[in-house]
């Protein structure tokens, strides 16, 4: 019984599975529209240009990392423009799919990021996921949760 039960699931969610694969490989002018915000977000941080990402969150946005509290867009942009002198930092961004419901867009991602500080380098790698929203015909970001990789 069970192990029909799973053959009937399987055969209905394979091919939605083959088809948000083939879909997600080609993303739409939406997608790419929000991948490129998204990009530009990552931009900005690696050069520490602070008032380049404010207008791209949400003046209600919310940030966490692993398990930690939210934080609000002012602590969140304290705490990744620390004052950190002669930190030098590239970020990555790489497995990337954007899925759009209307003016909502999740983007899922991993982000390493390299950085350099007093001639010693780290690397992290992250997988993220943001919620953005399109407001006045600009994508903004709502939420962003961040977990460290396996391994980064």
């Amino acid at each position: 019984m069970i192990g029909n039960l799973l053959l009937r699931v399987s055969a209905i969610a394979a091919p939605a599975f083959a088809a948000a694969s083939a879909w997600a490989a080609a993303p739409g002018a939406g997608e790419r529209a929000v991948l490129a915000v998204d990009q530009k977000w990552a931009d900005a941080e690696s050069r520490g240009d602070i008032a380049a990402v404010r207008p791209i969150l949400d003046d209600r946005f919310l940030a966490t990392f692993d398990a930690s509290r939210p934080l609000d867009k002012p602590t969140f942009l304290k705490v990744v423009f620390a004052n950190d002198a002669g930190k030098r930092e590239i970020q990555t961004l790489s497995d990337r799919t954007a899925v759009l419901a209307g003016s909502t867009a999740v983007v899922l991602e991993t982000d390493t990021i390299a950085s350099t500080n007093g001639g010693q380098t780290t690397r992290h790698v992250y997988r993220i996921t943001v919620t953005y929203a399109l407001r006045r015909a600009h994508w903004v970001a709502l939420a962003e949760h961040i977990v460290t990789a396996p391994g980064g």
